[in-house]
């Protein structure tokens, strides 16, 4: 699933049936060469390696989750109805731009809000899974799905929607969920329209193209500019030590910022991969271990990246409750087309499943 993946994007990206920006040979091998490591991880398989199997999970405090949720969902219609008000007079092919409150001045959550609201977020997905491996938590599992859907809609992101899609498809693969597959036809067709409606101006085949494929054309560009010969030594990757280690210089009052931080803020500049077409944030997963240690940095995280995923995997081959978290690990490995998908807040429905399997069940167990 994952060499096809890139191989659709990498044809696609070659074919340039939209005029993009020519991407060099050299951009295609690394990305290749990435591949080929992560590959070659997944065929290596230590036997007495001690990898978490996923236990039936039990959720104690159940009611408590439940209320959370409807005042979250609550919390979401308050701003959905907010967001009407700041997008009169704007067509939503400017969402993005009234969401984040670019020329305007007045965004839908304000720096610190915006920070908790992408961990609720992403607390969502963690509600969504639980709902996906467990028919008795079906409560959670729609209204994780709902908060998801209607977060989406109010910020013209595809991704969370990319997220509900691969989920759903390859839960169904893994367990057949049929009426949970009927569920696809929702997400599938409100994104269609989110991108038709964004991509009203260039057309929607030209916009998925440009949303997936144009990320390998931004890391060409991006390999050309000064700012990929510095390079972040681990920190851009291994965010916790980045985290402790920041944290440390403020309190020696030396400055510093988290490579993070940087790097978002740079890749947040807008740069044209054609003549019609701007775009920012997304430069291919192998930016970021680019940024980290060059070509060494593309071969060592890959590497180990096919190394875990394949570790997991074997260990849990069989095993029914580990079918969320199989899904969450498939969709950031797909996602990582677009930009770096293992940060600590993606991983956090992760966490979440460990915590609750440890907390509140007593279930974890080593092999």
């Amino acid at each position: 699933m994952y060499n096809i993946w890139w191989l659709f994007w990498i044809t696609l990206n070659k074919l340039n049936l939209y005029d993009f920006y020519k991407t060099n040979n050299s951009t295609i091998e690394l990305i290749l060469l990435g591949i080929v490591f992560f590959n070659l991880g997944s065929l290596v398989f230590i036997k007495k390696l001690k990898i978490i199997s996923f236990k039936p999970l039990k959720i104690t405090h159940f009611k408590k989750l439940d209320k959370v949720e409807s005042l979250l969902l609550l919390y979401l219609f308050v701003k959905a109805i907010q967001m009407f008000f700041l997008m009169r007079g704007h067509q939503y092919s400017e969402i993005r731009e009234v969401y984040f409150g670019i020329n305007t001045g007045k965004p839908l959550f304000y720096k610190y809000e915006f920070y908790i609201s992408e961990l609720i977020l992403y607390y969502n997905y963690f509600i969504f899974l639980v709902g996906l491996t467990n028919n008795k938590y079906k409560k959670l599992y729609y209204k994780g799905l709902l908060y998801i859907m209607i977060n989406a809609i109010i910020s013209g992101g595809r991704l969370q929607f990319t997220f509900i899609i691969i989920n759903l498809f390859y839960s169904f693969i893994l367990k057949k969920y049929y009426k949970k597959i009927l569920l696809l036809i929702i997400p599938s067709s409100i994104i269609i329209l989110i991108s038709n409606l964004r991509a009203s101006h260039i057309g929607i085949f030209k916009f998925i193209t440009w949303y997936y494929g144009g990320s390998i054309t931004s890391f060409d560009i991006w390999l050309k500019r000064e700012f990929s010969s510095n390079k972040f030594y681990g920190t851009a990757v291994f965010q916790p030590l980045d985290i402790i280690l920041t944290v440390i210089k403020k309190v020696l009052f030396i400055e510093g910022n988290l490579a993070e931080t940087i790097i978002r803020g740079k890749l947040g500049e807008y740069w044209p991969i054609s003549e019609d077409i701007y775009t920012n944030a997304f430069t291919t997963t192998f930016h970021w271990f680019y940024l980290d240690a060059g070509i060494i940095g593309i071969i060592f995280y890959s590497f180990v990246i096919g190394f875990l995923h394949n570790i997991f995997f074997y260990t849990n081959r069989n095993n029914k409750n580990a079918i969320g978290t199989k899904c969450y690990l498939i969709y950031l490995l797909l996602n990582g087309i677009l930009t770096f998908q293992y940060t600590v807040v993606l991983l956090f429905p992760i966490f979440l499943f460990l915590y609750f399997q440890n907390y509140n069940s007593k279930n974890m167990e080593f092999d």
